[in-house]
């Protein structure tokens, strides 16, 4: 089982989320009643492919087969190039799918052209990407919090342009929408022999551009106080869901940092992305870069984007280390032009606290999105890691 499977079906009942989701969204889109059951009943069967992350029917058409297979085989690491082809190449043949999917659920009726269907779960929601139609369906979970969706639909779907695909089509209650199935590949899964720093200069001047429109300077003090209030309340709703000293941890953070990040001054914020990883940067066939997944989008410190993704902050193993790096000589996965004061020790000192205290913000937030029945890993490795270096910020 692939960890993000593992992860998903430690945190909730994934299962039964998504049959739920599938069901009405479903019968929605088709305009007649779908019964989507979990396990091993009468109707269409479909399986969990969990290697390569993905729900299907149990004879997917070659396009389904290619796509799932082209989402796992790829590595930028050259040791993992051979066996990574050669895993995902044989789990999406037919005889790979017979011996390593599990039944999942059975479809009533039919789905129509369900052979050119596969389903990915994410974190909030369910993509369904149709072949046969040339769309993907993004549907939010059963259970989870609409704020994802109205947020994307509400970046994405009324702008005329912008560095993301576009939205063809939502709903009023922001239930699901409907966008292109771009051919191409994520940043973190381009082949080894692709060069991606022309990719990554691209991806910051876009996103730069994006930035612009609603840049603005905020007093630090202020910026600062109204992220700790943040941090405290958030603390406060997951160790009440969940147990736990997260309101201690939280506000300890945050005590440490708040006069090192209130240190920038005038702090300029933005409308930025939210979760600036390599996997949420698509590079198309055509050679264009595009941002997906802007359910975290909103109002954060100016260079927030950036150092999530010079700092491998969704990678939280390791960020302490990287964070002094980063304090010290200002060594960052960025091209050096992003972070135009990057060279100011006190510059990179003040940023790396308010980083990490808006950091903390998206990690305990994203906790409270979902019926989860437990914190996430990376939650937990992301306060055991900031923890023991906040004092040196």
């Amino acid at each position: 089982m692939t960890v993000w499977f593992a992860e998903l079906k430690r945190r909730e009942n994934l299962d039964e989320i998504v049959c739920e989701t599938l069901a009405q969204g479903w019968s929605a889109q088709h305009g007649t009643p779908f019964r989507v059951t979990c396990g091993a009943s009468a109707g269409e069967r479909w399986v969990a492919q969990h290697l390569l992350g993905f729900y299907h029917p149990t004879d997917p058409s070659s396009r389904v087969r290619r796509f799932m297979a082209d989402a796992f085989r790829y590595s930028r690491r050259p040791i993992r190039v051979v066996p990574q082809w050669v895993m995902g190449t044989f789990a999406a043949s037919p005889i790979g799918l017979r011996l390593l999917a599990t039944p999942a659920f059975t479809v009533t009726p039919a789905l129509p052209g369900s052979r050119d269907v596969a389903i990915w779960p994410g974190n909030q929601r369910v993509r369904v990407f149709d072949f046969g139609r040339g769309t993907c369906r993004v549907m939010l979970k059963r259970g989870f919090a609409v704020r994802s969706m109205t947020t994307e639909i509400t970046v994405r779907g009324n702008e005329a342009s912008g560095p993301f695909p576009p939205i063809f089509r939502f709903d009023e209650a922001h239930d699901w929408f409907e966008e292109p199935i771009v051919a191409g590949q994520n940043l973190a899964r381009l082949p080894a022999w692709v060069p991606s720093a022309a990719y990554e200069a691209e991806l910051f001047r876009r996103l730069g551009t994006w930035l612009e429109r609603t840049a603005r300077g905020m007093p630090a003090g202020e910026y600062v106080e109204g992220v700790r209030a943040e941090i405290v309340a958030l603390a406060e709703a997951v160790e009440s869901r969940f147990g736990g000293r997260w309101r201690s941890r939280a506000d300890g953070i945050g005590r440490r940092l708040f006069a090192t990040a209130s240190g920038l001054g005038d702090i300029p914020i933005a409308e930025g992305h939210g979760d600036l990883q390599r996997g949420n940067v698509l590079v198309t066939d055509k050679g264009e870069v595009l941002l997906v997944d802007w359910e975290h989008a909103g109002l954060r410190f100016r260079y927030y984007d950036h150092l999530v993704f010079g700092l491998s902050g969704r990678s939280p193993v390791g960020l302490g280390e990287r964070l002094v790096r980063f304090q010290r000589s200002g060594a960052i996965g960025l091209p050096g032009w992003a972070l135009p004061e990057k060279g100011s020790a006190l510059w990179r000192r003040a940023a790396s606290a308010l980083y990490v205290l808006e950091e903390t913000r998206w990690y305990l937030a994203e906790n409270l999105t979902g019926v989860y029945r437990r914190p996430s890993r990376s939650v937990r490795q992301f306060f055991d890691e900031v923890d023991p270096v906040a004092s040196d910020l």
